[in-house]
């Protein structure tokens, strides 16, 4: 009996750990849409993005990648 919890135990936690791995989305993944919008914070800009399919996506683009908040005059 008590390895039959054991085993029972071991399938509920392999299924919890394989379902969680494949949920995990790729961070390198290309989103294309229409922005709805981009807000100033701390730490940089995020953009609301949604694509085609009506998902919505935030994308944060750090200070540090596009430089300072400073803009120019031309």
């Amino acid at each position: 009996m008590k390895n039959l919890k054991r085993i029972s135990l071991l399938v509920i936690l392999m299924t919890f750990v394989i379902s969680c791995k494949t949920m995990k989305n790729d961070p390198n993944t290309a989103v294309s849409g229409k922005v709805d919008s981009i807000e100033a914070g701390k730490d940089g800009y995020t953009a609301k993005i949604t694509t085609d399919a009506k998902e919505v996506y935030f994308a944060t683009i750090s200070i540090v990648n596009v430089g300072s908040r400073k803009t120019t005059n031309n």
